[in-house]
């Protein structure tokens, strides 16, 4: 059996742990963030390394999926060292949260906490400060004047009540 394999293979358990308990689940962890990969390929765009990463943890699934499930693959496959040590980069990109799905929603954030909601239009006139009411696109109605007419109108029903019935 060869040494780097075994290293490969439990490097690879390491990280599919990581991504199971990121998502919630039993395992199949890896897999999982794939899938999140492809669910979010439209919002990848200037995303370093995002092409390069869902590739190779593809190559890197595959590799292990022989070894865990093919007959003498342990003594087949040759794992490299550059395939160790990415799992271990890797690792660590997520641990930090700097893997390429973290970095999207970094962007995401970074793009609504850039969206500020509207401020009071505030100024000054000889240090009183004054501040006007926001208007979010709506007709504010004046209540003063709805209430006036309402008044007006209650006056009104009972004058003509009044003279119908009393006259």
């Amino acid at each position: 059996m060869n040494r780097i394999n075994v290293d490969f293979f439990e490097t690879y358990k390491k990280l599919d742990r990581l991504c199971a308990q990121m998502y919630g689940l039993s395992g199949g962890g890896v897999t999982a963030y794939i899938d999140d990969m492809k669910d979010n390929w439209a919002a990848a765009y200037g995303t370093d390394n995002w092409n390069e990463t869902f590739n190779t943890l593809r190559r890197l699934r595959h590799m292990r999926n022989e070894m865990a499930h093919d007959e003498g693959a342990f003594d087949v496959l040759n794992c490299t060292m550059e395939d160790i040590n990415w799992l271990n980069s890797f690792y660590y990109a997520l641990m930090n949260g700097y893997d390429p799905l973290s970095c999207i929603r970094k962007k995401a954030a970074e793009h609504y906490r850039q969206v500020k909601p509207p401020v009071n239009n505030t100024y000054y006139v000889r240090n009183t400060r004054y501040t006007e009411p926001l208007d979010y696109g709506q007709k504010h109605h004046d209540t003063g004047k709805v209430a006036a007419m309402i008044i007006d109108i209650v006056i009104i029903l009972l004058a003509l009540v009044y003279y119908i019935f009393l006259t």
